[in-house]
């Protein structure tokens, strides 16, 4: 049984909404002659500390535009509820500036599920002054004003800052160190091919300087016809190899090698493992010419 028009705000508020019809906020304002004896869950929610606004809603008699003002439905705003659980457990801390029209600003600060009231005022840092985030506050509450009309109401804005304790935990040098074992591992396998072109190369300007040498052994001891009859050879066993390893027979070719290995050595070494390097010659002179003392040495001994 409380006369709500015996208070300064709400008087005010309530002469405002009757001549605007339309939902009005109150300046942070002491609430506790309403809720003295509320009791809910156990808790009193009278001096905790934490501010408070008040909302102003008209109720009409009916649904028309020129309908009459019959009551009023009164709210009262506890701030602290509007910032609980809005965060993901572990993240922040956040500070939240809440700015008031009618002169009061006051800050929360959020750290995951739970909330705890800082103070009166603004309380970020001011190297945090351009990582501000602010957005509007109950915007359908807000009464523009109609010309010729002075209708002071209160809205109000959120400010949301960085804490420093949220800076530490994500400027780490740990990108930094993620970025240098990236860049050496880059380097790494960078290297490993380097080393890997200069051995190829190697071994390829090795092989072309035997390979030239061979040529110019085999140029100087043979006639062209011989050397193109040897390199028809060579290419005709490797055409043969590569045949028989798409063929599959390459582990049977590799038995028969290795039990034949012997006797290709033994054939090797007397000169018989391949064909003659001569030509056919069907007719031919031979000359003989008597070295000193050789037809007497060799008269005396059997053939």
């Amino acid at each position: 049984m409380v006369d709500l028009f015996t208070h300064p705000t709400f008087r005010r508020m309530i002469t405002e909404v009757l001549e605007i019809k339309h939902v009005l906020l109150s300046e942070v304002i002491d609430v506790n002659f309403i809720l003295e004896g509320l009791y809910m869950d156990g808790h009193n929610f009278t001096d905790d500390g934490h501010p408070r606004s008040c909302i102003l809603m008209p109720v009409f008699d009916e649904f028309e535009d020129d309908a009459e003002i019959v009551g009023f439905l009164v709210g009262v705003i506890p701030w602290e509820p509007m910032f609980t659980d809005v965060l993901t457990e572990g993240s922040g801390p956040v500070l939240v500036e809440v700015h008031e029209t009618c002169g009061a600003n006051f800050t929360y600060i959020i750290e995951g599920h739970d909330v705890r009231f800082a103070g009166e005022g603004d309380m970020h840092q001011q190297r945090f002054d351009e990582l501000g985030v602010l957005v509007q506050f109950a915007e359908e509450a807000r009464y523009d004003g109609l010309e010729g009309r002075n209708v002071k109401h209160c809205s109000y804005s959120l400010e949301i800052f960085p804490t420093a304790t949220l800076e530490s935990r994500h400027l780490t040098t740990m990108p930094i160190m993620y970025t240098g074992i990236i860049v050496l591992v880059f380097l790494c396998t960078m290297a490993v091919f380097l080393f890997y072109d200069i051995m190829v190369a190697r071994r390829q300007n090795k092989l072309a300087a035997t390979a030239k040498r061979t040529n110019q052994i085999v140029t100087s001891l043979f006639p062209k016809e011989v050397q193109e009859r040897m390199m028809a050879e060579v290419e005709a066993k490797e055409a043969e190899r590569k045949n028989n390893k798409k063929l599959g027979l390459a582990p049977k070719n590799q038995l028969n090698e290795f039990l034949h290995e012997g006797q290709e050595e033994t054939d090797a070494k007397s000169g018989f493992s391949t064909k003659p390097i001569a030509d056919l010659f069907p007719n031919v002179t031979i000359m003989f010419a008597d070295l000193v003392g050789f037809t007497a040495w060799s008269s005396m001994r059997e053939p």
